[in-house]
């Protein structure tokens, strides 16, 4: 079985890897890859709700998982996918993630994010309404539109 959909970002010489599905089920764990050995660790689950087609980047010595499609049920028996805008840090040193403010502008997943450690552009994607053209570019904690 193989990890799809899922997103990544790197951080000191290591790669990590956290969220998407495994057939048709959401995988929450998080594992690493320090690229100088070619060593894979398993690290604790992502706490957030299970997704796939989510963003991930480092940002302010964090690494940062925003939006995906997760899933929301309609009967016992059925559910159907949805945006999120749930936006969490991870801390590689501490092993532990926080939950920060939301993904700006409508719950999206496919968005596209390009970081250099301080700042972050993130845009475009999908919605339930269709394709977005919106665009931002912030610092941690702070939009600036």
């Amino acid at each position: 079985a193989y990890l799809i959909h899922g997103t990544s970002f790197m951080k000191d010489g290591k790669a990590y890897f956290m969220t998407g599905a495994i057939g048709a089920d959401f995988d929450l764990r998080m594992r690493s890859l320090d690229l100088a050995t070619a060593t894979w660790q398993t690290l604790g689950d992502f706490p957030g709700e299970g997704r796939w087609f989510a963003s991930g980047f480092a940002l302010g010595g964090y690494g940062v998982v925003t939006s995906g499609q997760g899933k929301e049920p309609i009967d016992e028996r059925t559910s159907m996918y949805v945006p999120v805008r749930d936006t969490w840090i991870y801390d590689t040193q501490t092993d532990a993630w926080e939950q920060i403010n939301d993904a700006p502008g409508e719950a999206a997943y496919l968005r596209t994010t390009i970081s250099n450690g301080d700042l972050v552009l993130l845009g475009c994607g999908r919605s339930m309404n269709g394709l977005l053209k919106e665009c931002w570019t912030g610092r941690m904690g702070m939009v600036i539109e």
